[in-house]
């Protein structure tokens, strides 16, 4: 007997119809997915949710005896539905709040045993009615749906370290679980959350359970009104890596096909970690690519093992695909792993392929198989520098999918801020992902800048665009410029490059014309309706002559470069 292909790792899955974050108890309905048990007898899976049995606990899974029962119950809602599964064949009764059993003599592995209550109940009890020595039912897979009800006397509430922007994650309540959603790039900080009471002497003893993007608060002291539980989130340290230590969503740079977590049986001296994933039984191929494409990618390694001895068949592929309309995936290499004598199950092969040769494309590992009992664990994509150019002109725009740092680059690299007839430009050096700028350097070049490790620099109320590849217009109520030769001109349907950026300033701006002064670290775009008749100083060009007035393009006023339309 095959053993089961149900996934058997600690992980809770809230699924809500309708959120109202900041709120008391939503009373959406929960869904709570478990697989891979951890204990036995009142196990928690948030504040409501717990289970009882009088099985015993192995490989994650429950060996419920003959006469023996698994019990699912809810403390503070009302069930509305439970679906357990079994590795092995059998017979189960089963019944909701002790009432009449239903039973099922032909249980399936790996087929759910669902009871359902259309009015909600309390608790749903699975019993074992093979009368077998050493027979088992083997709960291998829990799912409870239920409704949280209010609780008495105290509201959750929900907050993030990133507010207002959100520009890292976002938040909602539902029942007594804070939801997060990092966003791409983005996971969380060391100390993940923080607590907050009222009265403000209860902080102590309220109990926080944080398993993936859910913060459960399982305890509250006597007399508490209100838990505010803030998520702080932090970018990765590294991007493009997966340990599978973490939930799914926290791998946000990448895509996951017919891909589910296990971390059973796996054994400590192996150099992969214990989180891994693997495709579902019902599939014959699962698949992990980038979400977004790499420009310049370097090696990208994993390990790879079988589950068992039972395969026909086993391949993996690493492929490539441009980032352009209609592309196809291109296979770069291969690894057969089917090979019994070569290739044992449970013995972990490391797969590892040089990218530098190609540039902008996404990048997919994917599997192939007789069956999907295949695991990988420790993916690693890692980044060359990437070539940044600054036309002769002195001044380009920029964007990048990766964060950068430009603090040992002689590049000088600016965000914009729009407030009245003034664009003010900052200075940063370390440039978050996905980020339009404005690049510096005399005389133009370029220069190789290796990514970021660690936190990007703020930027707030940036308006500058991240091209798309794609025309850019301009209208008087969508003010959008581009920089051509130096100079900021009206979007005149343009195409903008994806690794470059536009301006496009705020609905109502009265930022009209443009004049450029990038001297100071920290300096302004101001609209020029008459130059000459507030500025009494001498105006050159750039071969030093002297002139009446200021000319289109660059001009050297008060030893400061400045550009007019």
């Amino acid at each position: 007997m095959l053993r089961s292909m149900w996934l058997r790792v600690c992980m809770i899955v809230a699924v809500v119809t309708t959120a109202f974050a900041g709120t008391a108890w939503a009373n959406d309905p929960i869904t709570i997915t478990l697989e891979e048990f951890t204990g036995v007898n009142d196990v928690h899976l948030d504040g409501n949710v717990h289970y009882t049995s009088t099985g015993t606990l192995e490989n994650g899974m429950i060996n419920v005896p003959y006469e023996g029962t698994f019990t699912v119950s809810v403390t503070n809602g009302l069930i509305t539905s439970v679906s357990v599964a079994s590795s092995w064949w059998g017979a189960v009764e089963y019944h909701a709040n002790n009432g009449a059993y239903t039973t099922n003599w032909n249980v399936q592995p790996d087929v759910p045993l669902t009871v359902t209550s259309s009015n909600g109940c309390s608790s749903v009890t699975y019993k074992n009615v093979i009368n077998t020595d050493n027979y088992y039912f083997k709960v291998c897979y829990l799912s409870v749906t239920y409704i949280p009800l209010d609780p008495v006397g105290w509201t959750l509430k929900d907050a993030t370290n990133n507010t207002p922007d959100q520009s890292m994650g976002t938040t909602k309540v539902n029942g007594n679980v804070v939801m997060a959603a990092p966003k791409k790039g983005f996971g969380y900080a060391e100390q993940a959350f923080t607590v907050a009471t009222t009265p403000t002497n209860n902080v102590n003893n309220v109990v926080v359970e944080h398993i993936g993007n859910e913060f459960t608060v399982t305890s509250v002291p006597e007399g508490t009104t209100e838990v505010e539980v803030t998520v702080n989130f932090a970018p990765h340290a590294t991007d493009n890596k997966i340990n599978f230590e973490s939930d799914l969503a926290n791998y946000s740079d990448w895509t996951f096909t017919n891909i589910e977590r296990n971390n059973v049986n796996q054994d400590s001296n192996t150099p992969a970690h214990k989180g891994r994933r693997y495709g579902k039984a019902t599939t014959t191929s699962a698949s992990i690519n980038t979400a977004n494409p790499i420009q310049y990618p370097h090696i990208f390694s994993c390990w790879i093992t079988k589950m068992d001895n039972y395969f026909t068949e086993a391949v993996w592929t690493l492929e490539v695909k441009e980032n352009t309309e209609g592309a196809e995936w291109t296979l770069v290499e291969t690894k057969d792993i089917t090979n019994e004598s070569t290739y044992p199950y449970n013995s972990w092969v490391e797969f590892s392929v040089d990218l530098t040769g190609h540039t902008n494309v996404f990048v997919r590992l994917s599997y192939s198989g007789s069956h999907i009992k295949c695991a990988v664990a420790d993916i690693d994509l890692t980044e060359g520098a990437v070539p940044v150019s600054v036309s002769s002109s002195g001044l380009s725009t920029f964007c990048c999918h990766r964060a950068l740092d430009f603090t040992n680059s002689s590049i000088k690299v600016y965000y914009a801020t729009a407030e009245g007839t003034t664009l003010t430009f900052h200075q940063i050096t370390k440039v978050p992902a996905d980020t339009g700028v404005l690049l510096q350097k005399t005389g133009g070049g370029t220069e190789d800048v290796p990514p970021l490790v660690g936190t990007p620099d703020a930027v707030t109320g940036n308006v500058f665009v991240p091209g798309a590849g794609a025309a850019v217009s301009y209208s008087d109520e969508d003010q959008k410029y581009i920089l051509y030769q130096g100079e900021f001109l009206k979007a005149n349907s343009n195409k903008v490059a994806t690794n470059r950026a536009y301006i496009q300033l705020p609905t109502g701006s009265q930022v009209k014309d443009l004049t450029i002064n990038l001297e100071a670290d920290v300096t302004g775009i101001e609209t020029i309706d008459d130059v000459q008749s507030t500025m009494n100083d001498a105006i050159y060009n750039l071969a030093g002559q002297r002139l009446k007035k200021m000319q289109k393009g660059i001009n050297i006023v008060n030893g400061k470069k400045m550009i007019q339309r």
